[in-house]
């Protein structure tokens, strides 16, 4: 045990929606299993594999999954909230969560420890499952993490697989997704609909808890991110300018801010510089273009 990285819990969880009990995976820490290393724009923790260790990867244990019908949820949301017409609807959807299964992983076996596909697949699972659970959980925002999460593990299988054409679909999907959901939360959220009580952590990665503040920076990166699919050159200086204003917020540009870790403001003011150095290029472009345009009138 002392040599493992993870462990599977001693008493056992009974699924609430068909009644099976199981294990579930925990990651142990301590012992330098965890070596932290850069924080991407996304707000992502990389980790640096060990001599000891090898890679460790803490996101392919927070969902947990029933192996029998593969219910699916966050750790400290599972068996919340359900009542006897919503275990309904999740146990009437259970064959389709199995087809999600099957086309992820050769074998479904959430007994056994997780690998990458078996991470990335508790997430689809979750995002399936929430789309039942009452509002007081937050669904828009669990499934807005839990997209964005995959969309992490899609690329991590693309580093250990191999740059697939089939993972660079998945990963747009995913994130995607994700700015979808964002952008339900966030308009839920503002009527009242959705509240923020349901939230326990924030994230959107493990390490560190962002609050709402990271919740609006996420929606302006993915914004950004996903902005190159607009080919409205107007449309995307729109975007740029709205995501600008977002990351300009979180990192405090123009200011001081002592809220926030040194290597968080840095990145996030590397991204307003990028996006800025992109708007004036736009910007350029399109004057060049409508003094073509006035010539040849």
């Amino acid at each position: 045990m002392a040599d493992a990285v993870t462990f599977f819990t001693k008493n056992l969880i009974e699924c609430p929606v068909c009644g099976y009990q199981f294990r579930r995976e925990e990651l142990m820490t301590g012992g330098g299993r965890l070596n932290a290393g850069k924080l991407t724009y996304e707000l992502r923790r990389l980790y640096i594999p060990t001599q000891k260790w090898g890679k460790v990867n803490p996101l392919l244990y927070p969902v947990t999954v029933c192996p029998n019908c593969l219910y699916s949820t966050l750790k400290e949301d599972f068996g919340k909230y359900l009542d006897d017409n919503i275990i309904s609807q999740i146990d009437r959807y259970r064959e389709i969560r199995g087809n999600y299964a099957i086309q992820i992983v050769d074998k479904v076996d959430f007994e056994k420890p997780r690998d990458l596909k078996h991470g990335l697949l508790s997430y689809i699972l979750a995002i399936s499952t929430y789309s039942f659970l009452s509002k007081k959980l937050s669904p828009s925002f669990k499934k807005a993490v839990c997209a964005l999460r995959a969309a992490w593990l899609t690329e991590d299988l693309k580093s250990e697989e191999g740059n697939k054409p089939e993972y660079n679909q998945m990963q747009l999907v995913f994130y995607k997704k994700s700015l979808e959901f964002y952008s339900l939360f966030l308009e839920k959220q503002a009527k009242g609909e959705e509240s923020i009580d349901g939230i326990k952590f924030f994230g959107p990665d493990l390490d560190k808890d962002f609050g709402f503040d990271g919740v609006l920076y996420i929606y302006a990166v993915l914004r950004y991110k996903l902005s190159y699919l607009e080919e409205d050159p107007r449309k995307r200086l729109e975007i740029i300018d709205e995501s600008k204003r977002y990351i300009a917020k979180f990192v405090g540009i123009g200011k001081k801010s002592i809220d926030k870790p040194v290597d968080v403001l840095e990145m996030g003011r590397e991204l307003y510089e990028k996006m800025s150095e992109e708007e004036e290029k736009l910007k350029k472009e399109l004057e060049e273009f409508s003094v073509s345009f006035d010539s040849q009138q």
